[in-house]
């Protein structure tokens, strides 16, 4: 009985535990935490994180708070970056966290808002182990920061484009 037991052990967790992490690291990518400062209003950046993560699952969505923060996803069903062939290995989920925070620059008293995005990437080897921290690689957070970058910019287009078109 004792036999069988470990082997059905050994089989759940072959795969994970003998699995080689593999890390990319890519030169040129600024140090946690990937952040950005915006020259708008808070609710407009608000609305842009919103639809930049419309495709997560999203667990929080606190705007008094500026919290959004997403469920739990498998690394396998998430986002891979562009030059990574290969699916994950299983175990690993990650959930992403951005703060929104209103402030001011000390250079003047512009208001600006603040988005911080942080990648929390875990792994459990078998299903007896605790959860493990990995650290992220960053291309996630700064796609998610363009994304945001992305519809700022074409909230300001139309706002533009609509102040044309009431002055005609």
């Amino acid at each position: 009985m004792l036999r069988i037991y470990s082997l059905v052990f050994l089989l759940l967790t072959s795969c994970a535990l003998f699995e080689k992490e593999e890390r990319v690291v890519i030169d040129g990518l600024e140090k946690p935490p990937y952040q950005r400062l915006y020259n708008t209003e808070f609710e407009k950046v608000w609305r842009a994180v919103q639809i930049s993560l419309s495709n997560y699952p999203i667990a929080v969505n606190n705007m008094d708070a500026g919290v959004l923060e997403t469920d739990y996803i498998k690394s396998n069903q998430g986002w891979l970056a562009p030059e990574q062939h290969a699916v994950p290995p299983g175990g690993r989920k990650y959930k992403i966290n951005v703060q929104v925070a209103r402030g001011v620059t000390p250079d003047s008293s512009d208001q600006v808002v603040r988005v911080r995005v942080t990648k929390k990437v875990v792994v459990q080897r078998d299903f007896f182990s605790d959860l493990t921290d990995l650290e992220s690689d960053g291309l996630e957070e700064h796609v998610i920061l363009y994304r945001i970058q992305r519809e700022v910019d074409i909230d300001r287009g139309l706002e533009k484009a609509y102040q044309r078109m009431k002055r005609n």
